[in-house]
């Protein structure tokens, strides 16, 4: 009789156990990271453009709830998660040249399970930028895209603002009148520059 009970309590001992660790292995498998197979832009990455979507690859189809993305600097993100992919973009874009860190994590946990970073491209020259350079090149400095014909004898240096200097390779009285000439050839009006010639000594 009491070799029957020793049997049963070491029975229900053992299915004591049995069952936790069946409870653990149920609790375990529900605050498991998911595992990122892949993701894009691929870590490292350079000139990410400004609209780029982030898409990211799970081994499994994930509860959406589960998983928090994040991007830093702070950038609100909007989401997706379609069968085991999710999917993340800024609604008003990313910022240029700049790192990006995207992070996941693990909502029961709250811990952060993979990361990678990318850098966006550099900023572009804005039309306004480019036209107001290229007025300030016409009105101040019109001469300057233009280079001497080959054997002129002279060469000129802007030195500031519709000024000029103008540097005559040999003593030779005429080459005024050649620069002049030329800059009249490109329509420039020299009466609106400050010019100053020198000539070998």
């Amino acid at each position: 009789m009491r070799i029957f009970k020793t049997h049963k309590r070491i029975f229900f001992l053992l299915m004591f156990v049995v069952l936790g660790l069946i409870v653990l292995s149920v609790v375990s498998s529900f605050y498991k990271d998911p595992e990122v197979v892949s993701i894009f832009p691929a870590a490292g990455t350079v000139n990410v453009p400004l609209d780029q979507k982030i898409v990211i690859v799970l081994k499994k189809n994930p509860t959406p709830s589960a998983i928090a993305v994040a991007a830093s600097p702070n950038t609100p993100l909007d989401t997706n998660v379609s069968d085991n992919t999710l999917t993340a973009s800024p609604p008003s874009g990313f910022s240029s040249n700049t790192v990006y860190t995207v992070s996941l994590k693990n909502t029961k946990t709250q811990k952060v399970f993979f990361q990678s970073s990318f850098r966006t491209i550099p900023p572009q020259g804005s039309p306004k930028i480019i036209e107001d350079a290229q007025n300030a090149l016409k009105d101040y400095y019109p001469l300057a895209p233009f280079d001497p014909p080959e054997k002129s004898g002279f060469y000129f240096v802007y030195t500031d603002r519709l000024k000029i200097t103008v540097y005559f390779l040999k003593k030779d009285t005429g080459l005024k009148k050649v620069f002049e000439d030329f800059a009249a050839g490109k329509g420039v009006d020299l009466t609106t520059h400050q010019i100053t010639y020198i000539s070998p000594q």
